[in-house]
């Protein structure tokens, strides 16, 4: 199996992910296959007036492992929100 991943991110913070797959077992036939996939991306302020709009407190946002996060620093979140 051979995996060809790129991706790219507009001014709007859409990624898109590409992966072209190549699959072939012993003498078959090579199977190739293409998946996609769209993220948006937030900053932790976007993230929190999304939620808040929509009827949730936020009780924390941290770094994926838990630490303290730095929006200046931090590349990932992850919030804590609580349903009002």
């Amino acid at each position: 199996m051979r995996e060809i991943q790129y991706s790219t991110i507009d001014q709007e913070g859409v990624l898109a992910s590409f992966t072209t797959s190549y699959v072939q077992k012993d003498s078959q036939k090579r199977k190739k296959s293409r998946n996609q996939q769209t993220l948006q991306i937030y900053s932790a302020q976007q993230l929190r007036k999304m939620l808040s709009d929509n009827g949730f407190h936020v009780l924390e946002q941290n770094r994926v492992d838990e630490s303290l996060f730095d929006e200046q620093d931090s590349d990932r979140i992850l919030t804590i929100a609580q349903k009002l």
